[in-house]
């Protein structure tokens, strides 16, 4: 389980990011072509507890920072079960917005996008004030491997 500091973003132990990123990318070439749209990702990820590799596509409509992670979120509500994040390191966010003035809010807001990786349902704990788990919850996050897994798409 992750645990959420204060009502902070998660960032997933680095040793499941390592496994994530592999499954991606051994798995990415039987990808159905099809795209994952936020409703479908969520029930497939909790249908299977190993994840769901794919493409996931959604408008951003919040951005969030933690730990050297940017999150991309299909809702303003993160804690919302309905909601799809994308999960891109930061080292990947300054690799797209080289050559641009933009932050990665200003990049991302509002826009339509697509990843290519590993959408799992991850278990965050909140820390209470005496240092123990309060409540819990799931998240389903899609975990990319790099600048080549994100796109902007065309507006409708």
């Amino acid at each position: 389980m992750t645990v959420l500091d204060d009502g902070e973003w998660t960032v997933i132990a680095l040793f499941q990011k390592t496994i994530a990123l592999g499954v991606v990318g051994i798995s990415l070439a039987a990808c159905s072509p099809e795209a994952y749209t936020p409703e479908k990702a969520i029930a497939a990820a909790a249908a299977d507890p190993t994840g769901v590799v794919g493409k996931f596509e959604m408008t951003v409509q919040r951005v969030g920072r933690q730990n050297n992670m940017v999150y991309l979120d299909s809702a303003d509500n993160y804690r919302d079960p309905k909601t799809l994040i994308i999960a891109i390191h930061e080292s990947t966010v300054n690799d797209l917005l080289q050559g641009t003035s933009q932050t990665a809010e200003q990049y991302f807001m509002h826009r339509h996008v697509q990843a290519s990786g590993l959408a799992k349902r991850v278990l965050i704990g909140r820390l209470k004030a005496d240092g123990t788990i309060g409540s819990t919850y799931y998240q389903t996050q899609v975990f990319i491997g790099g600048v080549e897994d994100i796109k902007i798409l065309p507006s409708d």
